[in-house]
């Protein structure tokens, strides 16, 4: 419930009601995928790439242990990655989080 309403004030603009919302949610869930990639893609949407990661390897976490993630979670998840550490100025992480897509979807597919 905290994670969708997290969704609803990120949509309206209330980001700081929308980081509390969705850590509310993992309070409740702590290893529930959504809450944890929501906040990382919100905060990382703000320019809190090094917290977005805290959040972003929660979510990867998540995927290794849970089948009901498929492959197109993973992914999404280590190109977010990719993308932070790249701001961040960690080039040698970013290859790596790219290249750790890259074999799971080798054929450069769009991602849905």
């Amino acid at each position: 419930m905290h994670n969708n309403l997290g969704i609803v004030q990120k949509r309206l603009g209330d980001v700081e009601q929308a980081v509390n919302s969705y850590k509310e949610a993992l309070k409740q869930e702590p290893k529930s995928f959504f809450p944890n990639y929501n906040l990382a893609v919100l905060l990382a949407s703000e320019g809190q790439y090094q917290e977005s990661v805290t959040y972003f390897k929660q979510a990867l976490g998540i995927c290794h242990s849970d089948e009901q993630h498929t492959a197109s979670y993973e992914i999404n998840v280590l190109i977010n990655l990719a993308l932070c550490f790249e701001q961040l100025k960690k080039y040698e992480y970013a290859v790596e989080f790219l290249e750790s897509a890259l074999q799971l979807q080798p054929k450069h597919q769009v991602i849905p």
